[in-house]
């Protein structure tokens, strides 16, 4: 990882906390794809609209492969 994975995870933490709503997704701060776990702390509840960015943010926190798998995670989450 980098140090805009940090960058990144800092992000989150400035985010207002949510909860599981009708306008809420949930989203892994480390992608099980990339070796994530399924803790509970591992996981947040946002807005589309920030978890759009979270994906963004994560494609430039790693080198491929990881950042393949999170290129492929991005474009799931626009479409």
């Amino acid at each position: 990882m980098c140090i805009r994975y940090d960058r990144y995870k800092g992000w989150i933490k400035t985010l207002p906390k949510k909860r599981k709503s009708k306008n809420t997704v949930e989203h892994w701060i480390l992608p099980e794809s990339i070796g994530g776990t399924d803790a509970k702390d591992n996981k947040v509840w946002m807005t589309h609209e920030d978890h759009i960015t979270a994906h963004k943010k994560l494609v430039q926190c790693f080198k491929s492969p990881k950042r393949d798998k999170m290129v492929i995670a991005l474009n799931e989450v626009l479409n």
